[in-house]
């Protein structure tokens, strides 16, 4: 690990609010309950840990900014659950590679950040029309969530600091890949309330906007 301890916001060595064996990795002091899907181990949470090579998204975040980032929920923490960012902190996409570089020691042996094709194949094994069997029950706004296959998909939107702040919290989860569209842009999966899985870039100047992190890895 590089730097100084990551923060962790206030959340149990076990975070486990929610579906999944404690069987999983420990990242940044949290150690996360998994599930299996098809041929993939995925952690059934969202990252919620801050490291210090990681800047926040105070003051000005111009287009041509290429800092990783992250945030922290604090404006609704009730909204957040008992431990006040249950859905986890939102992570820019320069973050995402920032987590994903083995450098930076982050992640344990054989635990990745997804790929384009990582996510393709959770899609492949639960069906496009199937994200209902994904949603953690009790966190959405709208729509049918059974979490049948204990992936436990955690609404929590996504964030832009100068294009409105938190979005669609409770309605949508977006999960970054590390695989890059063009220069500035990143494949992500969005889980929505309708029960869809819809598969997209991010293409904004800057990979500025804040997403779910999930780590996973091959069976």
């Amino acid at each position: 690990m590089i730097g100084n301890k990551p923060s962790i916001y206030n959340v149990p060595s076990v975070y486990n609010q929610g579906g999944g064996d404690i069987v999983g990795p420990e990242i940044g002091g949290i150690k996360y309950p998994v599930t299996r899907i098809g041929n993939q181990i995925w952690i059934t949470k969202n990252i919620v840990v801050s490291w210090p090579g990681l800047l926040d998204f105070s003051g000005n975040v111009y287009d041509s900014d290429t800092n990783p980032r992250s945030v922290y929920p604090e404006d609704m923490p009730n909204f957040y659950g008992q431990y006040g960012c249950f859905f986890g902190r939102l992570y820019n996409g320069f973050a995402v590679d920032y987590i994903a570089d083995p450098n930076n020691g982050i992640l344990p042996d054989g635990w990745r950040v997804p790929t384009q094709s990582d996510l393709e194949t959770l899609i492949s094994n639960v069906g496009a029309a199937n994200a209902n069997k994904l949603k953690a029950v009790g966190y959405w706004f709208t729509g049918i969530h059974s979490d049948e296959l204990g992936f436990s998909s955690l609404p929590a939107g996504y964030y832009e600091k100068d294009n409105g702040g938190f979005k669609m919290r409770a309605r949508v989860h977006y999960i970054w890949s590390t695989t890059k569209g063009s220069s500035n842009s990143k494949y992500y999966i969005q889980i929505q309330d309708n029960g869809t899985i819809n598969y997209n870039t991010y293409n904004r100047n800057g990979l500025r906007l804040a997403a779910s992190v999930r780590v996973m890895r091959d069976a």
